[in-house]
């Protein structure tokens, strides 16, 4: 199948670039566009950009329609975004090309002005089971749940575990993951944190102490988790359900990792087992003495996640689903 997938491109270990890369290892054509807005990194700057672009529709559309014009010009049987922003009009033109499906990789606190519920999409994809539920159910709208994966090439075990005495966190930092760092920290866990620079509003010394400076992507980030004695998953309050990216890379590691739990989670973890769930501050910073206190500890869960990854959790596994929910459409010549 020839599948365009758009989404940002802007360093190894994306998102779009995991589904275009699992769509070649099982054969299919995947043509990667870009993202649906110009790519000017991060900060405000690409929040200027943002904020212009959902302002004058015109010029965003125009800038989108080139997505049209590239896939008039290769004919993809499929085009799966991973990026919302783009338009309804833009999506109903691309329709007249193939199939058009939103994967949708965030919580419901960035679905943004809520437009993919009004562009005709064939499918949307979420991670949320509660959301798709209520989507379905309620609005009639054509959502799925798929959630998110483990790439079967980057995120594997590549080193001992638990050969560092400390808990890694990677990824943004937001207010409420600054006050668990923190009391953390206060209570002497040794945190390392790895991602983008952080913002101008995290003001804690602690905090800013411990992070690396460092964005770690594909089998660096694999050792990184693997090597640490814990990866710490607390997730960002509008994550009310379903699992984020971190969990099924850090867990496709091998690495022991603490999540707080959510709805559906049961369904993709065996709870203590695979991961380490945790709901309260107290359970936590028990298991992560328990889990510096000896590798021993954490070894059995973090090589059970990893196969569990590796049998359930890919993204040839997620795109199986994906392309066979969709092979019910008949091709377009």
């Amino acid at each position: 199948m020839k599948v365009m997938v758009v989404g940002p491109l802007n360093r190894e270990d994306t998102f779009a670039e995991n589904v275009a890369r699992s769509l070649r290892r099982t054969g299919h054509e995947a043509i990667t566009a870009g993202p649906v807005r110009p790519s000017v990194g991060k900060g405000r700057l690409a929040n200027a950009v943002d904020v212009a672009a959902d302002r004058v529709a015109a010029l965003d559309i125009l800038h989108q329609s080139k997505l049209v014009a590239e896939a008039k010009r290769l004919r993809p049987e499929l085009i799966v975004s991973v990026d919302a922003r783009m338009r309804p009009q833009v999506v109903s033109q691309l329709r007249d090309v193939g199939e058009v499906v939103l994967w949708f990789p965030d919580h419901v606190a960035n679905l943004g002005r809520h437009e993919m519920f009004l562009a005709p999409y064939s499918t949307i994809y979420f991670k949320n089971p509660n959301l798709v539920n209520q989507l379905k159910g309620i609005h009639g709208l054509p959502v799925r749940y798929l959630p998110e994966a483990a790439d079967c090439e980057r995120h594997v075990p590549s080193v001992v575990y638990g050969t560092e005495e400390r808990v890694v966190v990677a990824g943004h930092l937001h207010p409420t993951r600054v006050r668990l760092l923190e009391r953390l920290i206060a209570d002497g866990i040794p945190i390392s944190i790895y991602g983008p620079p952080l913002p101008g509003w995290i003001s804690s010394p602690s905090v800013k102490a411990a992070h690396t400076g460092r964005y770690i992507t594909g089998l660096e980030k694999a050792r990184v988790f693997r090597s640490a004695r814990a990866v710490l998953n607390n997730l960002h309050p509008a994550e009310f359900a379903g699992a984020n990216c971190r969990l099924f890379e850090a867990a496709g590691s091998g690495a022991l990792v603490m999540t707080e739990w959510r709805d559906g989670m049961d369904e993709l973890f065996v709870a203590d087992k695979e991961v380490v769930a945790f709901d309260n501050y107290g359970s936590l910073l028990e298991r992560f003495r328990a889990a510096l206190g000896s590798a021993d500890f954490g070894r059995s869960v973090a090589d059970a996640a990893a196969t569990r990854v590796a049998r359930d959790h890919t993204y040839e596994k997620r795109l199986a689903v994906l392309l066979g929910e969709e092979a019910r459409w008949s091709v377009r010549p």
